[in-house]
């Protein structure tokens, strides 16, 4: 995200950032989008973003950080998907969204429902779709 972006953000979007889950794993297997979407969450209010590269290091985090509150997963990591982590959230009672470069549902393909943002998505998309992941955690719910 630009410097003029960050501050036009910043600006427009005070409300957006009172309301994002505090430590949200983010399951991304390009450094370069991990890198971004870090930024951006940061920049909106997120305590903490836990990265993984792939499905081990996302579980690992998921055994060893109990105050994880919301998930970010790419569906596709490489030779394998995200599946065994939402499988995982979905299990803790953890809410997450899904992002995805593929036309194909991800819900179709096995995966518990959840939203799914279209890659290359924006940095309004992005903070909207985890703000409705705090507003659900606050619910009980996804």
């Amino acid at each position: 995200m630009s410097e003029t972006e960050q501050k036009a953000y910043s600006a427009e979007n005070q409300e957006a950032i009172r309301e994002v889950p505090q430590v949200i794993l983010l399951v991304e297997d390009s450094a370069i989008i991990a890198m971004d979407t870090t930024d951006i969450l940061e920049e909106a209010g997120c305590a903490l973003v836990l990265t993984a590269p792939d499905v081990e290091t996302a579980l690992s985090h998921l055994e060893t950080e109990s105050e994880i509150t919301a998930g970010v997963l790419d569906v596709n990591l490489g030779a394998t998907t995200s599946l065994r982590v939402a499988e995982a959230l979905v299990e803790r009672d953890i809410p997450f969204l899904l992002t995805t470069g593929y036309d194909d549902d991800p819900v179709e393909s096995g995966y518990p429902a959840a939203t799914v943002l279209m890659k290359p998505f924006g940095t309004q998309d992005l903070v909207d779709a985890v703000s409705s992941l705090a507003l659900s955690d606050k619910r009980g719910g996804v």
